[in-house]
């Protein structure tokens, strides 16, 4: 069944992070307004596996997180980071959308990856899905 896509959606429009083919990080200028609004144009990257999800903070997680300087335009060369997060830009731009804040880390889902499900198996061996 097809499903009616509006003109107006969060896709394009609003807080979106792009991984580049050339292995760039790019923020759009929504998201430059959020975090690179003073003097600072370093951030700290996050990865969340499980959920394909891609955080950015001004703070560090510690002492020893290094971050990663961006440019006027938004962009950082991210190749270490993209090939540890098994991001593969080379073959074309992968998008990212706001997905919310976690403390003061802001969260961008991969377009394209659904909500991670969680399950509970019951005894017999059937699936139930839980709340997220």
């Amino acid at each position: 069944m097809l499903k009616p896509i509006s003109k107006i959606d969060n896709r394009t429009s609003g807080m979106a992070v792009t991984a580049d083919k050339y292995e760039r990080l790019c923020l759009n200028a929504e998201v430059q307004k959020e975090l690179l609004n003073d003097d600072s144009k370093e951030l700290f990257l996050y990865w969340d596996e499980d959920a394909r999800m891609i955080g950015i903070s001004k703070k560090p997680y510690d002492k020893s997180h290094t971050p990663y300087k961006f440019d006027k335009r938004g962009c950082s060369s991210a190749s270490d980071f993209l090939r540890r997060c098994e991001i593969d830009s080379r073959d074309g731009a992968v998008k990212f959308i706001w997905n919310g804040w976690e403390g003061d880390v802001m969260l961008f889902r991969q377009v394209g990856m659904k909500k991670v499900q969680t399950f509970k198996q019951e005894k017999n061996g059937n699936l139930e899905r839980t709340k997220n």
